[in-house]
C-alpha cells in the first residue's frame, strides 16, 4: 500500500512557463500495487491526494526516481496535439553551413573550328569538338541564421516528427563524344549524355553478378537532386527526456545572401 503521510514539490521543466510536480512515498512502505503505470492521471493512481492537490488532478505520471529511503512520483501537465506541436519559445542564432553549390543549366556547344577524331565503331572520322558551358551558384562562405524551436511534450514525439528532407547533393562525372564533364557535388536538375559507346555489351559473370547495375548503354543520366534550390530545411531535431518529459528542439536553417550565379 502507500504510504498515508503526502509531499510533494513543485518541478522545474524546460518551459519557465509550466510546472510538474512529484510525489513522495516512504519507499519501505511502497507496495507494487500502488506503484502507477506510465500515462496514469494522478487522481486515479493509488498514491494519497491532498485537497491543495486537485488542481493537479489531470497530470499524468511520467517518471519516478530513488533518494535514499524516499520515492519520488513525477507528473506532468497533460497536452493536445496541438500543444506538444507548438513551440513554447523561438529564438534566432547563426551557424556555419557548407550549402552546396547550384548547378542551374548545363549546356553543350560544337564547333567544326576544331574538329576532332572520333571512333564510332567502325571506323574513325572527323567530329565537331564538344565543350560544356555552366550557369552555377557557388558555395559562400558566411554564417547562415537558424531558428530555434522548444516543444515539451509529455509523450514521446514520432519518427515522422522529427524526420525531415535536407538537401543531398550528388557529383557529375560524365563524357559526351571525347568530351569530359566534371561538375563538383551539387544541387541540380536531371542531367543526360548520349554514352555513344558502340556496340557494348554487358560482360555476363563479372562484377556484382547477383544484382544489375541497371547501366544502360545508350544514355548516361543523372538524376535530379531532392532539392533543386536553396531553401530553408530543418537541420537537427533533437529529443532528450527530462523528468520523464520529452524536451524537443528543433533548428531550422535559412540561406544566406545568394552569391551572383556563374557562367563558366
Amino acid at each position: 500500500m502507500a504510504s498515508p503521510n503526502i509531499k510533494f514539490e513543485f518541478v522545474p521543466t524546460p518551459n519557465p512557463n509550466e510546472m510538474a510536480i512529484r510525489v513522495w512515498q516512504d519507499a519501505n512502505q511502497l507496495s507494487l500495487n500502488s506503484v502507477p503505470t506510465l500515462g496514469t492521471i494522478y487522481t486515479a493512481s493509488n498514491l494519497p491526494v491532498e485537497p491543495k492537490l486537485r488542481e493537479f488532478a489531470s497530470y499524468i505520471y511520467c517518471d519516478d526516481s530513488k533518494e535514499g529511503d524516499d520515492i519520488w512520483f513525477y507528473f506532468a501537465k497533460p497536452k493536445t496535439n496541438v500543444q506538444r506541436n507548438t513551440p513554447f519559445r523561438t529564438t534566432f542564432s547563426t551557424r556555419q553551413y557548407p550549402w552546396p553549390p547550384v548547378l542551374y543549366s548545363l549546356d553543350i556547344y560544337q564547333t567544326t573550328q576544331f574538329p576532332q577524331s572520333v571512333y564510332n565503331g567502325t571506323t574513325t572520322v572527323t567530329a565537331p569538338r564538344y565543350f560544356p558551358k555552366y550557369r552555377y551558384k557557388p558555395t559562400p562562405n558566411v554564417s547562415s541564421v537558424v531558428k530555434i524551436e522548444e516543444f515539451l511534450s509529455d509523450t514521446p514525439y514520432a519518427q515522422s516528427d522529427v524526420t525531415h528532407a535536407q538537401p543531398i547533393p550528388t557529383d557529375i562525372s560524365g563524357n559526351f563524344l571525347g568530351m569530359s564533364v566534371n561538375f563538383p557535388r551539387c544541387l541540380h536538375p536531371k542531367i543526360v549524355f548520349d554514352n555513344n559507346i558502340p556496340s557494348a555489351s554487358k560482360v555476363t559473370g563479372q562484377g556484382t553478378v547477383d544484382v544489375s547495375s541497371g547501366w544502360n548503354p545508350d544514355k548516361q543520366t543523372f538524376p535530379a537532386t531532392n532539392f533543386l534550390d536553396w531553401a530553408p530545411f530543418v537541420i537537427e531535431d533533437d529529443v532528450r527526456q527530462v523528468n520523464g518529459q520529452y524536451y524537443r528542439t528543433k533548428v531550422t536553417i535559412y540561406p544566406p545572401v545568394q552569391p551572383k550565379v556563374v557562367l563558366q
